[in-house]
């Protein structure tokens, strides 16, 4: 399962506003160590807000991109308090941004 979804490109949010295809699911082995999260996530989720939106009229109150800009402006005006700059490694994000284009 692994191979099949490695180097694809994936969408966010699809039909809900804006698209946000600007992600990539990359193999195990090329996830910088310090990206790697522990367990096993292979699920496989479908979510469909058809009925709500249907059934009770449900629309979102701000758009998608609003949505992440603020949320973007509250991180960046409330940073974590005790962050430890070891724990990043750029260099290793580049290099597998660069790799996959």
């Amino acid at each position: 399962m692994e191979a099949r979804r490695a180097g694809r490109r994936g969408q966010v949010g699809c039909g809900v506003g804006p698209e946000l295809d600007d992600f990539h699911v990359l193999p195990k082995d090329r996830v910088p160590p310090h990206l790697r999260v522990p367990g096993n996530a292979e699920q496989h989720w479908v979510a469909d807000t058809t009925r709500i939106r249907v059934e009770l009229g449900y629309r979102e109150r701000v758009t998608v991109a609003d949505a992440l800009k603020r949320t973007i402006e509250w991180e960046r005006s409330h940073p974590p308090g005790d962050v430890d700059p070891g724990q990043f490694d750029y260099a290793a994000e580049d290099a597998v941004l660069a790799e996959i284009g």
